[in-house]
């Protein structure tokens, strides 16, 4: 999750990832290969456009994650089944269970942390995971970790460009769209902001008055 998260990579070219590619003395990853399934095991393939081998520069806090679990790690593959193996459909599957049930067990059941995450602290159990744990927060996919590194290279203000290219984007209209979905998005939320800033104004003035 943190590749995807931190460095956009799609579920295929985290799969076929080697430690190998990663210098974490400079920080970036280099992306030549990625992983598809072919009766559920994976298998190499090279990435589908020449913007797929590309070198994606990571942040600090992801390269102290993987110096971390480098040195706790002997695999050649970064992510890897316990006998040290691709792994495959079932287990990509198994363990993103596994990772959507770690996030509620840490971050969804507090009162505080609802409320922390935005969460009504009330909100109805709408189903259960192994222990009869209500889901607070909704399974997402890998992908949508992919489309938040988007998102945080649009906070971040880096130019579409070298989002485009740490993505692996083979057009930059791809990019593009993200960026102007969110800034459209944004805008709006400020327009929201303006409103209220007049109302409370509005509110102000009417007070004074009286």
């Amino acid at each position: 999750a943190m590749l995807m998260l931190y460095a956009g990579l799609r579920k295929g070219e985290v799969g076929a990832l080697t430690w190998g590619d990663i210098n974490l003395r400079e920080g970036y990853i280099k992306i030549d290969k990625a992983v598809e399934f072919v009766c559920g095991q994976p298998e190499f393939k090279a990435p589908k456009t020449k913007a797929g081998i590309r070198t994606v520069d990571i942040p600090y806090l992801l390269v102290e994650y993987l110096r971390v679990e480098r040195e706790k790690d002997d695999c050649i593959y970064v992510v890897h089944t316990q006998d040290g193996k691709m792994l495959s459909r079932t287990t990509w599957r198994f363990i993103w269970r596994s990772y959507m049930k770690d996030l509620n067990v840490e971050f969804g059941y507090t009162k505080n942390a609802r409320i922390r995450l935005g969460i009504d602290p009330d909100k109805k159990i709408r189903k259960n995971i192994p222990g009869g744990l209500e889901i607070i927060i909704d399974t997402f996919t890998p992908h949508q970790l992919r489309h938040t590194f988007a998102t945080n290279c649009y906070h971040a203000e880096i130019p579409v460009e070298v989002c485009r290219d740490w993505m692996g984007h083979s057009n930059v209209k791809t990019t593009l769209n993200i960026y102007t979905h969110l800034d459209k998005y944004y805008k709006r939320r400020k327009k929201t902001k303006l409103d209220e800033f007049f109302a409370q104004l509005n509110q102000t003035s009417d007070s004074e008055s009286a």
